[in-house]
């Protein structure tokens, strides 16, 4: 039996619309994070440690460090370096290279204190309950990533490379579009 599933189109809007309502620093922090997730299919650990020297911006590529230390080059929609981009105008270069930073219960960015992919994981939990969406995990935007690759006729050994996997049987397992496939 398969863990863990991918967001539909729906889910994945109202998720995005959860962390937009505002524009305070979290919400544009958040939509940042889940929009990579969904975008690159980074873990949350690389989401966590990816660094602001990490993302060029002017050719759309991310180096993210992965599980054994490797590092890869990721790619991802221009909406998502959009999102990155207004996350880091807020959020400024001062403080620790992590992109992503704690923000305190009045908006305040703590600039020294990365998030933690605890952190994450709970935040992508307080936003699933706010779009009203079925419970999921962080990783389950990276099901989500390799499965609309698939869907739109990606070659499983694309999307093992774009997902760090050393085996094109890892990245089948994260397929999940069904029996209709």
């Amino acid at each position: 039996m398969q863990t863990g599933r991918a967001l539909s189109q729906i889910e994945t809007s109202k998720l995005i619309s959860a962390c937009s309502d505002s524009s305070d620093p979290s919400s544009l922090r958040d939509v940042a994070i889940v929009s990579l997730g969904i975008g690159s299919g980074l873990r949350r650990n690389e989401l966590s440690s990816l660094k602001i020297s990490d993302i060029d911006f002017s050719d759309q590529k991310i180096t993210a460090i992965g599980k054994g230390n490797k590092q890869r080059l990721v790619t991802a929609t221009e909406i998502v370096f959009i999102r990155l981009q207004k996350w880091l105008e807020v959020r400024g270069k001062e403080g620790c290279p992590e992109l992503f930073v704690c923000i305190g219960k009045h908006g305040d960015i703590r600039h020294e204190q990365k998030m933690s992919p605890m952190a994450i994981f709970k935040m992508i939990e307080k936003r699933a309950k706010a779009a009203g969406i079925e419970k999921f995990t962080p990783h389950d935007l990276r099901r989500t990533f390799a499965t609309r690759m698939l869907d739109v006729g990606a070659d499983i050994s694309i999307v093992k490379e774009a997902m760090g996997h050393s085996s094109i049987n890892t990245a089948q397992r994260y397929d999940r579009r069904g029996f209709d496939k």
